[in-house]
């Protein structure tokens, strides 16, 4: 027979591990279901804090972008969108450091996700400038779907852009 765990069962086996890294990779995964919904609150607050203690033991770039990525989702919920953009930024550079193409392009996903959900003028050009700077190396690693992402999201902004006849055919 074989045995599952759940995160939350999880948590006090981890607890008892010897590996940092791991522990702290747990508690970054087990965020969302710590989250109150709609709106995050003190329990939301305090799984955060959690993780953000974890990873200050393990310095390593990926792992604070895996944070970071996380937590941005908390700054749009809270409509703070310059820490949301920063917080995603910041992840891109971290996987990017630690030479982990994929996972910057999702960083890269979400950066322009947290921008089009703001909309201003300036984030819908940083969208099609990133667009231009990451589809091809999406393409060139074969990622499809992220460089398909990354057409939709360049489709979106020029949609609330005004160019809806060529956007809504893209």
């Amino acid at each position: 027979e074989i045995y599952t765990l759940s995160l939350h069962d999880a948590l006090p086996i981890f607890d008892q591990c010897g590996d940092d890294r791991l522990k702290a990779e747990l508690l970054i995964r087990d965020n969302f279901f710590q989250w109150e919904q709609p709106m995050i609150g003190p329990s939301g607050d305090k799984a955060i804090r959690r993780a953000e203690i974890a990873v200050a033991r393990v310095p390593q770039p990926d792992l604070a972008a895996l944070l970071t990525g996380t937590t941005a989702y908390a700054s749009v919920m809270r409509a703070r969108w310059d820490e949301a953009l920063q917080r995603t930024g910041a992840a891109v550079a971290g996987y990017r450091a630690r030479g982990l193409p994929r996972r910057m392009l999702g960083a890269v996903v979400q950066r322009n996700w947290v921008r089009l959900r703001r909309s201003e003028p300036a984030d819908l050009d940083a969208v099609a400038a990133d667009v231009r700077a990451f589809r091809p190396l999406a393409v060139a690693d074969h990622e499809t779907e992220l460089a398909r992402e990354l057409g939709l999201q360049d489709a979106d902004a020029r949609f609330q852009r005004g160019d809806v006849v060529a956007s809504h055919a893209d």
